[in-house]
């Protein structure tokens, strides 16, 4: 049996001086109070942030997790 698998990979550019090797992007996970796994998405400019918690953080969620 042979599988093959295939990737697409494509970039779009965004206008506005925009330079996506300034910036990093994680993916972390975060325990809930019943034990589920949930998923973080983390951006951040490479020269903007000190990662000790020093920095302001913009918390966003929305519905799936049942967020309010």
């Amino acid at each position: 049996m042979i599988i093959t698998c295939y990737f697409v990979h494509y970039c779009t550019k965004v206008l506005g001086g925009f330079d996506a090797s300034e910036y990093f992007t994680e993916r972390k996970w975060a325990t809930a109070s019943d034990g589920t796994q949930v998923p973080m998405s983390i951006v951040y400019r490479k020269n903007l942030v000190n990662l000790d918690g020093s920095d302001p953080l913009l918390l966003y969620g929305y519905g799936s997790y049942e967020v309010i």
